[in-house]
C-alpha cells in the first residue's frame, strides 16, 4: 500500500472504542484518507485503567512480600486482585479531538511514524505537514528484520529525527541500535497525542534528582556513585521507602539494579533495591517524576507502564544490559542532560548504540 501524500487538514472526530477505531482505520486506509487513518490509529489501542495507590496499599504490600520471598503463585493472585480493583474504577475517557494539526505544528523538523497492523504493517508518516502511507509487509516479516522493513520509511524521512509509535504486536526493538537509525534522535511513544502532550512541557532543570541502586549487579552502586559527581546535589539511596517517598515530583530519577517484569501487571514490575523490590507503581501513585532512567535488565514493560502513568520520558533498555561500557555511556548521557540536551538527543549521542531507547519526549 503506497498512497500519494495528503496535506494535514480536516479529520474525523473519532470515538474511543478500540473496535470501532480499528474498523475506522481500515476503512480510511482502504479509501486513501490518510489524515483520517492517522486519527483513527490514535484509538486503536485500549486506554489503560487509572493508577491506584502503590506504597501502603494492602494488596500491593502482600504482592511485594510474596515477590521478595520468591512466591510466584502468591504474586499472581495478588496481582490479579489489584488489577481487578483498578478496572472496577473504570477507564477514564480520552480526549477525542483531532491531533494531526497539533502534531504537524510541533514536529519542527522531525518526522512522525505510526506503524499500524491492518493485515499487513502500514507506516503512516508525517513529514513537513503531509501524511504518507508505506506498506512494510507482514507483521512477522517486520518483527524479524526492522531495519530492512523500515527502508521505505527511512528513504522518505531522510536523516530527520524520528518520533515513532508502533503497534505493540510488533515488539519492542532497540530502535537507536538499528542500522540507519544509529546516532539519530528517536522518541518512542504510544501515540501521537502522548508525544504532543509531553513535548510542550518545558525541559526540567534537573534540580531535584534522585539516584538509587540495589546491591546487585556489582556495578550498580559504583554507577550511582559516579553519577553523584554529575549531579552533586542529588539524593542517593538504596531503600524502597525512601525512593517511593522521594520520587514524587522529581526532575530525574535514576534506578540501577536487577529488574523483574510482571507480564500481566506492568505497574507491578520491579527493580531490586537493597531492602526489597521497588515497584513501578511506587514511582507514580503520587506526582510522577519527569524523567526516569532505568539501567536494569528487562525494563521494557516497567518503562511503558511509567510512561502511561504520566512520566514525561523513560530511558531504558528492552534487552539485557551489559556491564562493560554501560557505566561510561550512562555518565555521558547524564552529562548531556545536565548541559541542556533533551532526553531523545542524549540517548542518541550516548546510549542508543547499546540498545537503550527513549520513551516519551
Amino acid at each position: 500500500m503506497t498512497h500519494e501524500s495528503q496535506a494535514i487538514g480536516a479529520a474525523p472526530q473519532v470515538v474511543g472504542d478500540p473496535q470501532v477505531a480499528r474498523a475506522g482505520l481500515e476503512a480510511a486506509l482502504a479509501g486513501g484518507d490518510l489524515c483520517g487513518a492517522l486519527e483513527w490509529a490514535e484509538f486503536s489501542v485500549p486506554a489503560p485503567p487509572p493508577v491506584s495507590a502503590g506504597w501502603g496499599d494492602p494488596v500491593v504490600e502482600r504482592y511485594r512480600q510474596a515477590l521478595a520471598n520468591g512466591r510466584d503463585r502468591h504474586c499472581l493472585v495478588h496481582a490479579r486482585r489489584w488489577e481487578r480493583a483498578r478496572y472496577a474504577r473504570g477507564v477514564p475517557e480520552r480526549e477525542c479531538g483531532p491531533v494531526g494539526a497539533r502534531l504537524s505544528a510541533l514536529l519542527d523538523g522531525r518526522a512522525f511514524v505510526r506503524l499500524v497492523v491492518v493485515g499487513e504493517v502500514v507506516a503512516l508518516v508525517v513529514v513537513d505537514g503531509r501524511v504518507y502511507a508505506r506498506s512494510l509487509g507482514t507483521a512477522a516479516r517486520v518483527a524479524r528484520g526492522f531495519a530492512a522493513a523500515l527502508a521505505p520509511v527511512t528513504a522518505l524521512v531522510g536523516d530527520r529525527p524520528l518520533v515513532i509509535a508502533a503497534d505493540p504486536r510488533l515488539g519492542h526493538p532497540a530502535w537507536g541500535a538499528l542500522p540507519g537509525l544509529r546516532g539519530r534522535s528517536v522518541a518512542v511513544v504510544p501515540s501521537a497525542r502522548a508525544w504532543v502532550d509531553r513535548v510542550v512541557r518545558p525541559l526540567p532543570r534537573w534540580r531535584r534528582v534522585l539516584l538509587a541502586a540495589g546491591t546487585a549487579p556489582r556495578g550498580a552502586v559504583r554507577e550511582v556513585a559516579d553519577l553523584g559527581r554529575v549531579h552533586p546535589r542529588a539524593r542517593r539511596t538504596g531503600r524502597v521507602r525512601e525512593v517511593a517517598a522521594g520520587a514524587a515530583g522529581c526532575d530525574l530519577v535514576h534506578l540501577s539494579g536487577h529488574g523483574r517484569v510482571a507480564e500481566r501487571s506492568p505497574l507491578l514490575s520491579s527493580v531490586a533495591l537493597a531492602d526489597g523490590p521497588l515497584l513501578a507503581v511506587d514511582l507514580v501513585s503520587a506526582a510522577p517524576p519527569e524523567v526516569v532512567v532505568l539501567t536494569s535488565c528487562g525494563a521494557g514493560r516497567f518503562a511503558g507502564s511509567l510512561l502511561a502513568a504520566g512520566v514525561r520520558a523513560v530511558v531504558a533498555n528492552p534487552a539485557p544490559v551489559r556491564d562493560a561500557g554501560t557505566g561510561r555511556a550512562v555518565a555521558g548521557f547524564h552529562r548531556a542532560l545536565a548541559a541542556g540536551a533533551a532526553p531523545p538527543e542524549a540517548v542518541a549521542a550516548h546510549l542508543g548504540r547499546l540498545g537503550f531507547v527513549c520513551l516519551g519526549a
